[in-house]
């Protein structure tokens, strides 16, 4: 019996082939794991849009201030996150710049079996001619008579084309800012229009649409005419609205967003069964977003069918908007009906996620005074004008407020 079992048995030498054989096998599959994670790397490579920016050279003042290089080029990458976070654009919100050197196949460095990917993925690149682009730049001092003036100059490289020629003043945080708005209209311009007509500046607005109709970025087309629409509309040029609308669905006749801006066309123009169907279609394209449910909420309002409105509004905020205006809306309608508590509770809500709308402040302001909160309205007020130093209805707030304390 133990004579059988011991032939069955292997001996060390079968042993010692056996696991050769399982570690070659093991390395030529990791070996083909890691080429196809550089293929994919590669082609991500080829896809990306993305730029990578080098620190950008600062002058004195701005190192006096603690804005080394690397401090400033990270300040100005979170102007740009922050300008697009408020931007009023209903395009899904994306990266338009890259703050490290590439995505996580990049970062893979550790060599596994004599393997690097990163140096494959370079091989690969410069094999196919795939030119890797940047930005380089600096910001220098243009002095102009008493007063001092900065000129940021950036470049793509390889090629030194050079992408932005800014004249600015102010200080380093000024600068920044200014710079920042001024490679969000070089990259995206729509995402820029949006900026601009959520600051009131419907001219610059309608000027960066028309840079994006004309450029070859073809699936901003319908952002761009949905928000020019959105501007025909408060301008009351309606027919040129529908023009656009008309135009958006040749594009996509299930964009969400443009039955959204027709219901508030139609509201517009007195159409209410016009408005509710297209707030209808809105929903039906898209029932997790929360646009549609607000325009309706807003039809049904001026239809005085409450109960509805209330319901809609409810929906509305229940999808967590990317605008402050379902907040305000909301709260103005719960404040109409008697619902003072209801409303301050939706300025809240609305205030914990647009911190910085001086909108809110300045009707939760309102709201206050009419509670006779008078130092928390006063609070309100305050804050909305540090934001907006030009809000009316801030001022106005503000100065009734300051007049009855001093009667």
């Amino acid at each position: 019996m133990l004579a059988k079992l011991r032939e069955r048995l292997p001996t060390l030498a079968h042993l010692g082939d056996w696991f050769d054989t399982v570690k070659r096998a093991s390395i030529t599959l990791l070996v083909v794991l890691m080429v196809i994670l550089v293929g994919i790397g590669t082609w991500r490579a080829v896809r990306n849009k993305s730029v990578t920016v080098e620190p950008i050279r600062v002058p004195a003042p701005f190192i006096e201030r603690g804005y080394s290089a690397e401090i400033a080029t990270a300040r100005l990458f979170d102007e740009i996150a922050n300008l697009q976070r408020k931007s009023a654009s209903v395009k899904e919100r994306v990266s338009i710049l890259s703050k490290g050197q590439g995505g996580d196949l990049d970062k893979m460095q550790m060599p596994v079996g004599k393997i690097d990917i990163r140096s494959i993925q370079d091989a690969v690149i410069d094999a196919l001619g795939i030119k890797k682009e940047r930005i380089t730049g600096e910001i220098t001092l243009r002095p102009e008579g008493g007063s001092v003036r900065y000129h940021v100059r950036l470049r793509k490289l390889p090629g030194n084309h050079l992408l932005l020629d800014l004249n600015v003043s102010g200080d380093p945080e000024d600068v920044l800012k200014q710079t920042a708005l001024a490679m969000i209209e070089l990259f995206d311009p729509h995402i820029a229009a949006s900026i601009h007509w959520r600051n009131g500046d419907e001219d610059k607005a309608l000027h960066m649409i028309d840079k994006v109709l004309s450029n070859d970025t073809a699936e901003d087309d319908k952002y761009s005419l949905n928000l020019r629409g959105y501007i025909h509309i408060t301008r009351k040029r309606f027919d040129m609205a529908q023009a656009d609308f008309e135009r958006i669905m040749k594009l996509d006749p299930q964009f969400s967003p443009a039955h959204g801006m027709a219901a508030w066309l139609n509201r517009a123009k007195g159409d209410y069964p016009a408005s509710l169907a297209a707030a209808d279609k809105s929903i039906e394209y898209a029932p997790a977003k929360f646009q549609g449910y607000f325009q309706k909420a807003m039809t049904l309002r001026d239809m005085k069918r409450d109960d509805e409105a209330a319901t809609n509004f409810a929906k509305a905020l229940a999808l967590k908007p990317d605008s402050a205006q379902p907040f305000l809306q909301a709260a103005a309608f719960m404040t109409a009906k008697g619902q003072m508590n209801e409303a301050g509770e939706t300025y809240r809500k609305g205030l914990f996620a647009f911190a910085e709308h001086a909108g809110l402040h300045a009707s939760y302001g309102d709201l206050l005074r009419k509670q006779q909160q008078t130092s928390a309205a006063l609070r309100e007020f305050t804050l909305a004008l540090e934001i907006d130093p030009k809000n009316k209805q801030a001022l106005t707030g503000k100065a009734e407020l300051e007049k009855s304390s001093s009667q």
